[in-house]
């Protein structure tokens, strides 16, 4: 089992800080959950604890959920350049 905790960013208006750091977090935890993969031969559960500042349809709540989806949501709304660019950085590592 893996167990990962974090806190985010705290400020509303810096969603897409929290996106950012929500992507890193689950970039790295695939990156270990495909070690202990490649190591045990099993795949690991995970569990995901933290504050992550975020109402419940925020983007990093999104992308845990659902990493592969970007919810733009009314955060993105006040500064959609940002999380634009975060979003094309962010899948282009893929």
């Amino acid at each position: 089992m893996i167990v990962v905790s974090s806190h985010l960013y705290w400020d509303p208006k810096y969603d897409y800080v929290k996106y950012g750091q929500t992507n890193y977090l689950m970039k790295r935890l695939g990156d270990f959950k495909y070690k202990i993969f490649q190591q045990y031969n099993t795949e690991p559960a995970v569990l995901i604890c933290g504050d992550f500042n975020s109402q419940p349809h925020a983007s990093s709540v999104s992308l845990i959920y659902n990493s592969n989806k970007f919810a733009k949501n009314n955060y993105y709304q006040r500064n959609p350049a940002k999380f634009d660019a975060w979003y094309n950085h962010i899948w282009s590592q893929y």
